[in-house]
């Protein structure tokens, strides 16, 4: 699941699972740094033997994460990437 906003991005009780590259993706880093908005991951996220990257997610914004599970992914387990304030 690849997800791209320029706007504030709120998901809940996500399952990734056995996919060739990616899990989850999520990013809203567009609108740049000046007008930063927020991830939210409702519930929990469960990526489990994806080729690449279980969980990631990119934000300027606040980046809030309820629950997460990343087992058995080929390149990394969760990962948050936030940029400037917030």
């Amino acid at each position: 699941m690849w997800v791209e906003s320029k706007g504030a991005l709120t998901v809940s009780n996500l399952v990734s699972q056995s996919n060739d590259f990616w899990g989850v993706v999520l990013k809203n880093n567009f609108s740049g740094s000046g007008s930063p908005q927020k991830v939210t991951v409702k519930g929990y996220a469960v990526v489990t033997d994806n080729g690449s990257t279980g969980l990631e997610v990119r934000s300027y914004g606040a980046i809030a994460i309820n629950s997460a599970s990343a087992i058995g992914n080929g390149a990394s387990g969760p990962g948050t990437h936030g940029r400037g304030p917030g």
